[in-house]
């Protein structure tokens, strides 16, 4: 008998984490490089993956295969963000940025495909920095950008060579305002930053998890190789 799971990429991470706890009677499985202890679903199950390393996918494929575990829902939280600009940045840094924010997704799906379930929704988290330019994002923009074109040859890929009803769609979050980084927004640097979006409103964790739902249910099986943009209209200036 298989188990119908959700799993939850990059699932140490605030939005993840929220979006975990709020799922709370969903069997979830996440993965990264460390667990989080804002976690408190107990239909939740961790494992260390770094999803960088090869080896290290496939120990969730043999846990996926070892559990009969077939997935219907994916999210794609992972990814790094260093604040560096063109000068500040080291090759190895950039290259860090699009190894874990972008070429990590086509790993994990390349190897986890069996895995998919007949219909399958698959959300990858990209910016609004990858939609428009960002001073200090060099490395993070083009990450998330290649992500929100990845959605779209996923679709292509999938509608043409695939016997699986497979939906996947970006969604791409303004300015989240959080614990971490309420005080920031406060000051004259963060409502700087505020005074540029149109409505002066930052985005909540809870904006994009709704989102989220709304690309997972049925509401959004026409939506297909889209990036939803939840910025207040920071990106339509």
């Amino acid at each position: 008998m298989f188990r119908i799971t959700t799993l939850v990429v990059g699932s140490s991470g605030q939005l993840a984490s929220e979006y975990i706890n709020k799922c709370n009677y969903e069997t979830i499985i996440g993965v990264d490089i460390s667990n989080s202890s804002q976690i408190k679903n107990s239909k939740f199950h961790y494992l260390p993956v770094n999803v960088t390393k090869e080896e290290e996918i496939h120990k969730l494929v043999t846990f996926l295969e070892e559990n009969s575990i077939i997935l219907n829902k994916i999210l794609f939280c992972v990814g790094v963000n260093k604040l560096h600009n063109f000068f500040s940045s080291t090759i190895e840094d950039f290259e860090e940025t699009i190894s874990v924010n972008f070429i990590s997704v086509y790993k994990i799906l390349k190897n986890i495909y069996n895995s998919l379930s007949e219909k399958t929704s698959i959300v990858l988290v990209a910016s609004q920095n990858g939609v428009v330019g960002h001073i200090d994002r060099i490395d993070y923009g083009p990450s998330k950008a290649a992500l929100i074109h990845l959605v779209k040859n996923l679709s292509l890929d999938f509608a043409e060579y695939s016997s699986k009803d497979i939906k996947v769609n970006a969604i791409s979050p303004g300015y989240i305002v959080n614990s971490k980084n309420h005080d920031f927004f406060n000051t004259s640097k963060g409502k700087k930053l505020i005074s540029k979006i149109p409505y002066r409103k930052l985005v909540t964790n809870t904006d994009v998890i709704n989102t989220i739902d709304f690309l997972f249910s049925e509401k959004s099986n026409a939506i297909r190789g889209q990036n939803i943009v939840v910025d207040y209209g920071f990106t339509i200036q």
